[in-house]
C-alpha cells in the first residue's frame, strides 16, 4: 500500500556488538541507495491504522534465528512474529479488520524518516562497508590492520562474511584474522559447523574447497580499494571515560592493548565497572589488578605495561610520583 505512515517512535533500540559485528551481523544492516542504518535490538515504533495502534519491536529469534532480527507487531489481542516486518503488519492487520491490505514494514520501522533515522545512526563505532566478488558481496564488519604484505596490511580483527551454500544448503562464511592466523568460520541456521585455519587469506580458502576460481584475498575483501583504504585509516583505538559504559569500545581496547598479553578468561569488565563506580578516581595498579586474577598470580613486566598501555588509551594517568626504578607500584587516575 503506498500511503505515507505516521510513525511514533517509542524505543531507538541497542547496538549489539555479537549482533552488529558478529557472524550474522549482515542481516542487522540497511543498505538503501540513500542510506546505511543498523536494525537496532529492542526498536519499537507505533503507527494508528483504522483508528487502531499498530506497534512493531525487534527481537531476535530463537533456536536456529537467534542471531537473526524478527518483527513482532502488536495490535490488541493480536500479536504476531515474523522475519519480515512487512509480513508482520500485514497479518496483524489482517486479523484485525479481515482484509488483506497490505502496508510496509519498512514505512512501519520509521526507516524513511530522516528524524528516526538520524536517531537510530547515533554512537555507532563502526559502519560495515560492502565490497563485490563478481556476483558475490563481501561484508567487511570489523578492520585491523598489520605490516603483513601478505596479507595487504591487514591485521588481527579484521573480519568479512560471505553468503554462499555448503554441502547444498544456505550457509554464511566467515573470514577473519586473529594474531597470526587466517581463519573462515562456516555458520549456517546460527550454528558453527565448520571452521579452517591457515597462516594467508589464500591458503586457508584453499582448505575449505569453495569459490576455488576466486583468490583468497579477493573473498576476504582485501582486493577493493574500499578495503585498502579503510585499513590505512585504523588507528589504534581510545576512547575517554565517558565511553566506559561502552562494551563494544573497551573489548577493542582490550582486544587491542591486553588480549595477547594475559592469561584467557580475566574477568576484564569488572575491573573497569568496579573503578567507575567507586568515590576513589585514583587506584594502585597491580593492587587492583590482582582482584581480577586468581590468587597468587604474578604478572611480567610485559603483561602489566600492556595494561598501562591501554589505561592511557581509555583515558587514564599515570601520576606515580617516583621513577619505576626507585619503586613498582604505580598509581593511576581517572578524570
Amino acid at each position: 500500500m503506498a500511503q505515507k505512515l505516521r510513525v511514533t517512535l517509542i524505543k531507538p533500540g541497542s547496538i549489539v556488538p555479537e549482533l552488529h559485528y558478529g557472524p550474522y551481523s549482515f542481516y542487522w544492516w540497511v543498505f538503501s541507495d540513500e542510506n546505511i542504518f543498523p536494525i537496532r535490538l529492542g526498536q519499537q515504533t507505533n503507527i494508528q491504522l483504522n483508528e487502531k495502534d499498530f506497534v512493531l519491536t525487534i527481537q531476535t529469534g530463537s533456536g536456529s534465528t537467534e542471531l537473526m532480527p524478527m518483527y513482532c507487531c502488536q495490535s490488541g489481542l493480536y500479536v504476531v512474529t515474523e522475519s519480515s516486518s512487512t509480513k508482520a503488519i500485514s497479518t496483524v492487520y489482517k486479523n484485525c479488520f479481515n482484509t488483506s491490505t497490505r502496508y510496509s514494514g519498512y514505512q512501519a520501522m520509521g526507516w524513511n524518516d530522516e528524524n528516526i533515522l538520524d536517531i537510530l545512526k547515533r554512537n555507532i563505532q563502526y559502519i560495515p562497508v560492502t565490497v563485490k566478488v563478481a556476483n558475490f558481496i563481501v561484508f567487511i564488519y570489523s578492520i585491523g590492520s598489520s605490516s603483513r604484505k601478505k596479507w595487504h596490511h591487514a591485521g588481527s580483527g579484521y573480519q568479512a562474511s560471505i553468503i554462499h551454500t555448503y554441502e547444498k544448503k544456505q550457509s554464511i562464511f566467515v573470514s577473519r584474522i586473529e594474531e597470526s592466523k587466517c581463519i573462515v568460520e562456516i555458520y549456517r541456521e546460527s550454528t558453527l559447523i565448520k571452521q579452517f585455519i591457515g597462516t594467508t587469506p589464500d591458503e586457508v580458502w584453499r582448505k575449505t574447497g569453495q569459490l576455488k576460481k576466486f583468490t583468497g584475498i579477493q573473498l576476504f575483501g582485501l582486493e577493493s580499494p574500499i578495503t585498502s583504504n579503510l585499513i590505512q585509516q585504523h588507528q589504534i583505538p581510545k576512547c575517554t571515560l565517558d565511553d566506559w559504559n561502552n562494551e563494544f569500545i573497551l573489548e577493542q581496547l582490550f582486544d587491542y592493548h591486553v588480549k595477547r598479553r594475559t592469561i584467557a578468561n580475566v574477568n576484564w569488565k569488572y575491573f573497569f565497572i568496579n573503578w567507575a563506580k567507586s568515590e576513589n578516581p585514583i587506584i594502585e595498579l597491580e593492587s587492583a589488578l590482582y582482584a581480577i586474577y586468581p590468587k597468587g598470580y604474578e604478572f611480567s613486566e610485559r603483561e602489566l605495561g600492556a595494561w598501562k598501555t591501554m589505561l592511557k588509551a581509555v583515558g587514564a594517568t599515570n601520576i606515580t610520583p617516583w621513577s619505576c626504578e626507585e619503586s613498582q607500584v604505580i598509581f593511576i587516575i581517572i578524570f
